[in-house]
C-alpha cells in the first residue's frame, strides 16, 4: 500500500512512484501546493464578508437618504 518496508518506521512513500507524481518531485509538488494555498489565502483576505457588506450598504443608504432629504 505504498509503505516502504525496507526501512521500518519511515513514512509511506506515496509519491515516490512515477505513476503518482506526474514527473514532479515531492519538493516541487509541495511548492505548487503552497503557492495555491497562498493564492487562496490572498483571495479570502480581499473578499468582502457579510458584515462588511451590510455596513457599506447601510452607509450608502444613509447618505442617499440624507441627500434626498436636502433636495426635498
Amino acid at each position: 500500500m505504498g509503505l516502504d518496508r525496507t526501512y521500518p518506521g519511515r513514512w509511506p512513500t506515496i509519491m515516490s512512484n512515477e505513476k503518482y507524481s506526474n514527473g514532479f518531485t515531492q519538493k516541487e509538488l509541495n511548492i505548487m501546493i503552497l503557492e495555491k494555498l497562498d493564492k487562496i489565502e490572498n483571495q479570502l483576505d480581499t473578499k468582502l464578508d457579510k458584515s462588511e457588506f451590510h455596513k457599506i450598504l447601510g452607509l450608502v443608504a444613509t447618505v442617499s437618504i440624507v441627500i434626498a432629504a436636502f433636495i426635498m
